[in-house]
């Protein structure tokens, strides 16, 4: 068992627990993935679920660009950052050298549930118009746990409707 303190949101907050991690997946398609998706589900010492949700990001703007869509969480640069795991954004081509520029933060989220059931259903997502999905990284999450922990592994593969 290992302690883990994993960040929760961009305010700071954390959930720290004792556990195994019990499934991973990820988008990361190589050099030059500008951003992805990471999903690690945990099981605690507790005998708790815990799924960890993050989307990455190594995109750097041209400060007076607005070429991002949705709704990214910046950070100003400044002398303290380390500019080298950063690719220049495709659209408006930052020179690091010479532009101001505006880093894209990872996002975080945490999900805890005390069943297997509850924290497969944590793993859906919903679109704008309502329609419930599974990505594909939460799916190879959830199988990689399955393979360790038969109630994962039941859950996961029995989808309730209501």
């Amino acid at each position: 068992m290992e302690t883990y303190r994993l960040p929760d949101g961009s305010d700071g907050k954390h959930v720290e627990f004792t556990g195994k991690q019990i499934g991973s997946g990820s988008s990361h398609g190589g050099k030059g993935t500008l951003r992805w998706t990471e999903v690690r589900l945990f099981r605690t010492q507790a005998g708790k679920y815990v799924l960890q949700k993050v989307g990455r990001s190594v995109v750097a703007h041209a400060e007076e660009q607005s070429c991002t869509s949705g709704d990214p969480y910046f950070e100003d640069d400044g002398p303290e950052v380390n500019l080298s795991g950063y690719l220049p954004c495709p659209l408006c081509r930052p020179d690091f050298s010479q532009d101001a520029l505006v880093l894209e933060n990872d996002r975080f989220s945490v999900h805890v549930s005390d069943t297997a059931e509850g924290i497969v259903e944590s793993a859906y997502s919903q679109d704008s118009d309502g329609v419930t999905y599974m990505t594909r990284v939460a799916r190879q999450c959830l199988q990689r746990a399955g393979l360790q922990d038969d109630a994962i592994k039941r859950a996961f593969m029995t989808q309730k409707v209501d």
